[in-house]
């Protein structure tokens, strides 16, 4: 079977649209984990140094998932209830982007007017990762500076 160009071109959308999605899923949840570093250091402050507290921190959560960051997150109320609730959301998306979006759309791909749906899906998985990001980026560094009297 031939394949125009323009579905070439339509099918290659569909994959960057997934790369810029794991992305800035991926920018979303290495900032949930410094967050979560950063609560591990603020309640330790009797190791030894600034630099042996956050790789001590660093060591214990590196392997955690999304979901064990969103759980121990809210335990331990390092976000409020409002980022909490659009990460349970971003987590259900970023599990569907991981593991079943191919999968779930096989059929799609000879399919042109199903790649728009899909770069839409896309598009707003990818802007909803980013804005999360861009919160949790945004409390990271206020608490940073808040330690270190900025």
């Amino acid at each position: 079977m031939k394949v125009d160009n323009k579905m070439r071109e339509s099918v290659m959308e569909v994959f960057k649209l997934v790369g810029q999605s794991i992305f800035s899923a991926q920018l979303m949840e290495r900032e949930l984990e410094f967050l979560n570093i950063l609560q591990e250091v603020d309640k330790n402050k009797e190791l030894p140094t600034e630099e042996g507290m956050y790789e001590q921190a660093a060591i214990r959560l590196k392997r955690c998932t999304l979901g064990q960051l969103l759980d121990r997150s809210r335990k331990k109320s390092i976000v409020n209830e409002k980022i909490l609730e659009r990460l349970e959301k971003a987590l259900d998306k970023r599990n569907l982007l991981a593991h079943h979006f191919f999968c779930n759309r096989y059929g799609w791909f000879s399919n042109k007017s199903k790649h728009d749906i899909m770069k839409t899906e896309l598009v707003e998985t990818r802007d909803m990762f980013k804005k999360i990001y861009d919160e949790l980026y945004e409390e990271s560094h206020r608490k940073l500076r808040d330690m270190v009297k900025i």
